[in-house]
C-alpha cells in the first residue's frame, strides 16, 4: 500500500511540475523518496488533419521487418484482403501517388509492386480522403500518397534484398539501395516475379437467362496465365544550395503474361435443345503484353520568408499494351460459322505535363497555394479482328486531349480550428481522329468549376472533428472512347466517342480519437452524381451489346471505422471496417440497383518469446453492387496467419513464413449475380484457397537515407478508363 501511495504522489507531481516552470511552485517534502520510476508514452502512428489522415510508417516498430503491404492494412480507412487486392473506404476507386505524385505503375500493379518495397524506405502513408483544390479535379474516392523516407544527414548507403518463395509457384526478388554522396542523392528499386501455370489455374462457370426469347446460355472456361513481370525505379536528387534543389525520377513497369483458356459454351431454348454450341482453346502465342514508363523533372526554389516555396515540374508518361489471342473452334453445332479468330489490339497513351505551384504563408497561420498548369495527352488505339472466313475488322482511333488548369486554396489556422478552402477552373479541349475512315471526326471545348472547403476542429489533443465538401470529375480514357467494335458470338463490344466529363460531389463528416493505447477514426460520406460515366448494355437478337455513356445516377451513404488498440504492451488489435448503401440508376432503361455493401478486415499481432512475432488476420467482403445490373456475394472468409523472427544485429536478417487459407476447403469462390436489365443469369470463380510461403530479406549498410524531394511536383489524376 506504501508503494501504491507513492506511485500516486509521484504521478500527482508530474502536472504540478510541470506548472512550477512558470511559476507555480509545489513541495512535496525532501523526506519522500519514490525511487525510480520510468514513464513509457507511445507516439501516435495515426495523424489526422484537414484533408488526410497520415500512418506513421518510419516509427512503427513493424516497418524495420515488413513489407509496404503489410503496413498497409494498419492505415486508417485502407483494407487489404487475403488477395492483396487495396481498397480505400471500402472502395478500389482511387489513384495511387508516390510523394505527391501519380504513379501509373504504382496505381495499376500496386498488389505486385508492394509486397516488394520494405516498409523501412516508407515514412509515411497518407489517405486523402478529400482532395483540394490544387490536386486535378478527380472523381475518386480518395488518395493513397507513399511518402517515401526524406531524412538523409550522412553520407552512406544503405540496401535491403529480399527473395520469396510460393508453394504455387509466385516467386520474387527485389532489391533496394539508396546512396549519398555530398550534396548528391540516389535511389533504386528493381522487383520481378514468376508465376507459374499451377499457381494461376482457375475454373470460371456462368449462365444467363434471355428475357425476350427465353433463351439460356452456358459456358464453361479452364485455364492460366503463366508468365512473368518486372518493376524498376530510379531517383536522384541534388541540392545546389540550401535554397534550391532539382530532383528527377524514372520509374517502369512492364509483364508478358500468357493467355492459355478452354471453353465450351452453348446456347439452349426453351425446351433445352441445343441451338448451337462449341468449344474454343487458345493457341500458342496468345499473350498480353504491358509496359509503363514514366519520368520527372522537378525544381524547387525556397525565398528567404519561411514556408514559401516555388516549384516547376514537367511529367512524361507513357502506356504500351499489347493484346494479341488466337483462338481454334471445334465440335461446332451451327455456329460460329468460322473455326479460327484472331485478334490484335494495341494502345498508346503518351502525356506531358507542365506545372507551377506557389505555396506562400500570408502571415501567421494563414498560406495561400496558387497554381498553373498544362496537359497534352495522345491516346492510339489500333484494333483489328480476323476469321478464317474471311470476315474482318480494323479500327485505327487517335484521341487527344489538351487540359490548361489555374487554381488558387487558402488555408487558416485559428487555435484549434482549421479552414480551408478552394477554386479550380479547368479548360479542355478534345479531338477525335478516325484515320480509317469509319466515323467522322470531331472535336470538344468543356469548362469545369471545382470548388472545395474543408474545417476541421481539434476539441483537444484526444478528440477531432472535421466536415469537408469538394466537387470531382471524371473524364472518359481511350477505353471508354475507342469505338472499336469487339465481337464474339454472345456479345459486341465499343466505346463512345461523345462521351463527356462527368461530375460527383461529396460531403463527409469525420470524427478521431487519439490516445495512446487507442486510436479511432470514423468517417460519414454522401456521394452524388447525375452524369456518371457508365457501362451499360442491352440485348437484341440474343446478342449482348455494351457501350459506356453519361447515363448513371449514383447515390451512396458510407461509415468506415479504423481502430487499432494495444491493450497490452507486446499485443495489437486493429480494425478496418466499412459499410455503405448505394444506388445506381440508368434512367433511360428504367433501372435501378439498391444494396448495402459491409466489409472488415481485423489483425491482431503478438510479439512472442525468443523475437518471434505472431500476426493472425481475418476479412470478409460481404455483397456489393457490381455496377447497374447486379452484385456480387464478396467471396469467401479469409484466414493468414503468419510468424517472423529476426536476426543478426539490429535485425538485419528477417525471415517470414505465412500459410493463407489453412481452414476450410481447397478452393475458394466468386459468384456474381445479374438480375436487372434483357437477361438474368450468374458468374462463378473458382481458384486455389490454399497457399503457404517464405520469404528472406537482409539489410545492407547502417545509413538510413532517400532521394531529397521538392514539396510539389506533378500530379495528374483525373483520367478514367486509361488502361
Amino acid at each position: 500500500m506504501k508503494h501504491i501511495s507513492l506511485l500516486f504522489l509521484s504521478l500527482l507531481a508530474l502536472p504540478c511540475a510541470a506548472q512550477s516552470e512558470k511559476g507555480d511552485s509545489l513541495s512535496l517534502g525532501d523526506s519522500i523518496d519514490i525511487g525510480e520510476i520510468t514513464v513509457t508514452a507511445q507516439r501516435p502512428l495515426v495523424k489526422q488533419e484537414v484533408d488526410r489522415v497520415s500512418y506513421d510508417v518510419k516509427h512503427d516498430d513493424d516497418a524495420k521487418a515488413s513489407t509496404l503491404m503489410e503496413m498497409l492494412k494498419k492505415v486508417p480507412f485502407v483494407t487489404v484482403d487475403a488477395q492483396q487486392n487495396i481498397t480505400v473506404k471500402g472502395s478500389s476507386n482511387f489513384k495511387i501517388y508516390k510523394n505527391g505524385r501519380p504513379d501509373p505503375s504504382f496505381s495499376s500493379n500496386a498488389k505486385e509492386i508492394f509486397q516488394s518495397i520494405p516498409a523501412s524506405a516508407v515514412k509515411r502513408i497518407e489517405v486523402i480522403t478529400e482532395p483540394g483544390a490544387k490536386y486535378d479535379a478527380e472523381g475518386l474516392d480518395g488518395i493513397l500518397n507513399i511518402v517515401m523516407d526524406d531524412e538523409a544527414q550522412l553520407v552512406g548507403f544503405v540496401g535491403n534484398a529480399n527473395v520469396g518463395l510460393s508453394v504455387m509457384g509466385h516467386h520474387n526478388a527485389s532489391v533496394w539501395g539508396t546512396m549519398q554522396i555530398g550534396k548528391f542523392m540516389m535511389s533504386t528499386h528493381v522487383y520481378g516475379q514468376l508465376q507459374s501455370r499451377n499457381g494461376t489455374m482457375s475454373h470460371n462457370e456462368s449462365e444467363m437467362h434471355y428475357l425476350e426469347s427465353g433463351n439460356v446460355y452456358r459456358d464453361s472456361q479452364d485455364g492460366n496465365n503463366k508468365g512473368g513481370q518486372a518493376s524498376g525505379s530510379l531517383e536522384a536528387s541534388y541540392e545546389l544550395d540550401s535554397l534550391n534543389l532539382i530532383t528527377g525520377s524514372l520509374n517502369a513497369w512492364y509483364y508478358n503474361i500468357g493467355i492459355d483458356y478452354d471453353t465450351d459454351m452453348g446456347m439452349y431454348d426453351t425446351a433445352g435443345q441445343t441451338l448451337y454450341s462449341y468449344r474454343a482453346s487458345s493457341l500458342d502465342g496468345s499473350r498480353q503484353k504491358y509496359l509503363d514508363l514514366d519520368g520527372h523533372l522537378d525544381y524547387q526554389h525556397l525565398t528567404s520568408r519561411k514556408g514559401e516555396s516555388l516549384n516547376l515540374s514537367y511529367l512524361i508518361s507513357t502506356t504500351r499494351t499489347n493484346y494479341r489471342s488466337l483462338y481454334d473452334y471445334f465440335d461446332i453445332v451451327r455456329q460460329p460459322d468460322y473455326t479460327y479468330m484472331e485478334r490484335h489490339s494495341r494502345n498508346h497513351f503518351t502525356e506531358h505535363t507542365f506545372q507551377l505551384d506557389w505555396t506562400r504563408p500570408l502571415w501567421e497561420n494563414h498560406t495561400l497555394d496558387m497554381g498553373a498548369k498544362y496537359i497534352l495527352r495522345r491516346n492510339n488505339s489500333d484494333s483489328e479482328q480476323e476469321f478464317d472466313n474471311g470476315q474482318s475488322m480494323t479500327s485505327d482511333f487517335l484521341h487527344t486531349t489538351s487540359v490548361a488548369a489555374l487554381y488558387a486554396q487558402y488555408k487558416l489556422k485559428a487555435g484549434p480550428v482549421s479552414l480551408m478552402g478552394g477554386l479550380r477552373y479547368e479548360y479542355s479541349y478534345l479531338s477525335a481522329t478516325f484515320k480509317d475512315g469509319s466515323a467522322a471526326d470531331f472535336h470538344r471545348n468543356l469548362s469545369d468549376w471545382v470548388p472545395s472547403l474543408m474545417a476541421s476542429w481539434r476539441i483537444n489533443d484526444s478528440h477531432t472533428l472535421k466536415l469537408n465538401y469538394s466537387m470531382r470529375i471524371n473524364r472518359p480514357g481511350i477505353s471508354y472512347l475507342n469505338p472499336a467494335r469487339f465481337v464474339t458470338t454472345t456479345s459486341i463490344s465499343q466505346g463512345n466517342p461523345d462521351l463527356e466529363s462527368s461530375n460527383q460531389h461529396n460531403l463527409t463528416l469525420g470524427y478521431s480519437l487519439l490516445t495512446p493505447k487507442l486510436t479511432m477514426n470514423w468517417s460519414l460520406s454522401a456521394n452524388l452524381s447525375n452524369d456518371l460515366i457508365t457501362q451499360y448494355n442491352y440485348v437484341r437478337d440474343n446478342i449482348i451489346y455494351n457501350s459506356y455513356g453519361n447515363v448513371g445516377k449514383y447515390r451512396r451513404l458510407g461509415l468506415n471505422c479504423y481502430v487499432q488498440w494495444k491493450p497490452f504492451e507486446k499485443t495489437t488489435w486493429m480494425l478496418n471496417g466499412w459499410l455503405s448503401y448505394v444506388e445506381r440508376e440508368n434512367e433511360s432503361q428504367q433501372i435501378r440497383n439498391t444494396g448495402w455493401q459491409p466489409g472488415f478486415y481485423t489483425q491482431l499481432s503478438q510479439q512472442l518469446p525468443w523475437k518471434l512475432k505472431l500476426t493472425m488476420s481475418l476479412n470478409k467482403q460481404g455483397n456489393y453492387l457490381n455496377g447497374l445490373y447486379g452484385y456480387s456475394d464478396g467471396g469467401p472468409w479469409n484466414y493468414r496467419l503468419q510468424l517472423q523472427r529476426s536476426f543478426l544485429k539490429d535485425d538485419r536478417l528477417t525471415v517470414r513464413a505465412y500459410v493463407y487459407n489453412p481452414f476450410g476447403g481447397k478452393y475458394e469462390y466468386y459468384n456474381s449475380y445479374t438480375t436487372k436489365g434483357d437477361y438474368t443469369g450468374w458468374d462463378s470463380y473458382r481458384g486455389y484457397a490454399r497457399t503457404a510461403g517464405i520469404s528472406v530479406s537482409i539489410r545492407i549498410g547502417s545509413l538510413d537515407v532517400s532521394v531529397k524531394k521538392t514539396n510539389k511536383t506533378v500530379e495528374n489524376d483525373d483520367l478514367e478508363g486509361r488502361k
